[in-house]
């Protein structure tokens, strides 16, 4: 799993420092990134020339989700954590927090239809096309929102790192 090592682990007395938390976050985002990657790849081939979605499909898609989801959950564990935190970064974090929870939503709401259209997939029917239209919709809102999550991370990196220099120039 990326994000914290144990060497970036907190203690109970003493937050990450701006440094360590650059570091978990970058490591998340190389994991995502690379996330986003498949999934835009199986995005592809399920929207792709043949709109029949199989089975083995939905599976495929519904693995690589949970990966993502584990990713995403895992950094927004540390970020909703404030009292491991640095100081500077409490306030910049609720963007990065607010789209990495986005991504939670609709991923879950994801996985929901893909095992609900690997049930009725096999008859064709209004409701099993109604779902594939539904899937793509929600897909399609995913990768939006998974693409966001650098910017905010950049976000969240650049307004810490100037709050902390503001600080300390106050001093």
């Amino acid at each position: 799993m990326t994000g914290l090592t144990n060497s970036d682990q907190p203690d109970a007395k003493r937050p990450l420092s701006l440094q360590q938390l650059r570091g978990a976050i970058r490591r998340d985002l190389v994991a995502l990134s690379e996330s986003w990657v498949a999934l835009r790849e199986i995005y592809d081939s399920l929207f792709g020339e043949d709109l029949t979605i199989l089975p083995a499909e939905c599976k495929e898609a519904s693995h690589a989700l949970e990966e993502m989801y584990a990713i995403v959950q895992h950094c927004c564990n540390y970020l909703n954590e404030p009292s491991s935190l640095p100081a500077v970064s409490l306030a910049p974090r609720y963007r990065l927090l607010f789209t990495s929870q986005l991504v939670l939503e609709q991923t879950r709401r994801l996985i929901d239809l893909f095992h609900s259209y690997r049930v009725i997939c096999t008859q064709r029917s209004p409701s099993a096309e109604r779902t594939r239209r539904k899937i793509q919709e929600v897909y399609q809102l995913v990768l939006k929102h998974l693409a966001d999550i650098p910017v905010q991370a950049h976000y969240l990196e650049e307004e810490s790192k100037s709050l902390e220099q503001e600080w300390l120039s106050a001093l």
